[in-house]
């Protein structure tokens, strides 16, 4: 009830509030959305999690020690550069891949269609999936001997790796009620903090579980660790792992990064330097993910699955669910409201923090180490 009052008379009335929905007031939300951001950043700290922060610097610092006995910067530049391009396609079979993951996205980006605009984004990834799985069961898990155990343990952790990226696709579903590809990059803008990435907090959370998924290798660790070329099952093994890879990667750039970020009407030559677009997107993931590895060292997706559980396929499950439970209630349009603001301050974030990861990394590259002596009076 609304009472409205001039002078000494009082006015009652009454308004049906069925049908409206409430929303945040948009002054507040900018200022809601940083303060957001600083106590997200301040309680990740204080949890376990703050500890693969401090691991990763340290690993980034081990891999920047072989730099640091070479005196010219450009010696530096070469070791770092040639330990991220071990990790990149090299091969003749990998570079058709590459080469056919490409002209895929450039299709879809130029408004073709590969099966079907509704199925596409899930029948890709779902044939190399099912291609993986075949191939990890036909070499046995691709160790140094057959075994039908070891393929069935390594295909389950495998099965467990994607987990975060089927999350992904359920949302970006439930989200805009379709997984075309042309109708996943119109509810995106062209900017950063105008990406699902950064506008929906549940797409957030699963996308880069999902994409910390791709770091540890379908290989087994102790054949990474050799530096070897390995089998010819296990190259098997690689180039099916890698296949699945870049689709993937291609399917995240669609629904979490703007995909190509044109209209879809848009000329001839805004298509194709929106395929681009979308290529570098799919690229600087890849440099990312082969960045990731170089530091991390060898990783086998048997070592990790404990923390699969609970720090990717956990968090991604939760965030869905919270998501679809509150989706349609005031808090939840409320917190919807308060992150759309979180756009560009968790873009702001991300720059920031990694460049204090890579400057504190120089920094410990350029401090001289200490020199270890024998006091003569003690």
């Amino acid at each position: 009830m609304i009472v409205v009052q001039r002078g000494s008379e009082a006015m009652p009335a009454r308004v049906d509030s069925a049908g409206f929905r409430f929303t945040s007031p948009k002054a507040l939300e900018p200022a809601a959305a940083l303060v957001g951001v600083a106590l997200a950043a301040y309680v990740l700290l204080c949890t376990p999690l703050a500890r693969a922060f401090g691991f990763f610097e340290r690993r980034l610092v081990e891999r920047f020690s072989g730099a640091r006995r070479a005196s010219a910067r450009s010696r530096r530049r070469e070791i770092v550069l040639r330990g991220i391009a071990r990790e990149l396609p090299a091969s003749f079979s990998r570079s058709l891949v590459v080469l056919a993951a490409t002209a895929a996205l450039v299709l879809l980006s130029l408004g073709k269609s590969l099966l079907a605009p509704e199925v596409d984004l899930v029948a890709l990834p779902l044939s190399t999936l099912a291609a993986l799985g075949t191939t990890t069961l036909a070499v046995g898990g691709g160790g140094a001997r057959w075994s039908l155990r070891h393929g069935l343990e390594r295909l389950a952790a495998l099965l467990l790796q994607q987990v975060p990226f089927g999350i992904v696709l359920v949302l970006a579903a439930m989200t805009t009620g379709s997984l075309s590809a042309r109708t996943l990059v119109s509810a995106q803008g062209p900017w950063p903090w105008q990406w699902n990435l950064t506008a929906t907090p549940a797409l957030a959370i699963a996308g880069i579980a999902a994409l910390c998924a791709l770091v540890p290798r379908a290989r087994s660790a102790g054949a990474l660790a050799t530096g070897r070329l390995g089998t010819r099952r296990e190259q098997a093994l690689e180039l099916s792992a890698f296949t699945h890879q870049m689709v993937v990667v291609s399917v995240l750039v669609v629904i979490l990064f703007g995909g190509w970020g044109v209209p879809p009407r848009a000329g001839l030559a805004l298509q194709l330097l929106g395929a681009a677009s979308a290529v570098a997107k799919v690229w600087g993931i890849l440099v990312a993910v082969a960045t990731a590895r170089w530091v991390m060292g060898p990783l086998d997706v048997l070592g990790v699955r404990r923390a699969t559980v609970l720090w990717l396929c956990l968090p991604s499950l939760i965030a869905a669910v919270l998501s679809l439970t509150l989706g349609g209630t005031e808090l939840g349009a409320i917190c919807l409201g308060i992150a759309e603001g979180f756009g560009p301050a968790l873009v702001l974030g991300t720059a920031l923090g990694a460049v204090l990861v890579t400057r504190r990394a120089i920094a410990a590259l350029g401090s001289r180490p200490a020199e270890i002596g024998v006091h003569a009076w003690l």
